[in-house]
């Protein structure tokens, strides 16, 4: 991995773009990367969402990552997105 992991959105939206970039950051392999000490963090400005960041261990985002994709939301439009801080990620969330 060469560069820290960032992404600036407006509201959380995880979808097969942010999926091909966060592989691409990881060296092209979301599998075999040892996921323990890395971070993702997400800038979130304008929108409906809380402006803040999340700082997410990559081993949490990938499971919450996998979990978004067998939603219906998913499956019918290819995204997830959320415009309040989720349960599940509410311990990585710092409000500006």
């Amino acid at each position: 991995m060469s560069s820290p992991i960032v992404f600036n959105q407006t509201n959380l939206l995880f979808n097969t773009k942010f999926i091909e970039e966060l592989s691409e950051m990881l060296d092209g392999s979301l599998e075999q990367v040892h996921s323990e000490h890395i971070n993702v963090t997400i800038f979130i400005s304008g929108g409906s969402h809380e402006e803040g960041k999340y700082v997410i261990p990559l081993d949490v985002l990938l499971p919450f990552l996998k979990e978004k994709t067998k939603l219906q939301c998913w499956r019918d439009y290819g995204y997830w997105t959320q415009t309040k801080v989720p349960a599940k990620l509410r311990l990585y969330f710092k409000r500006n």
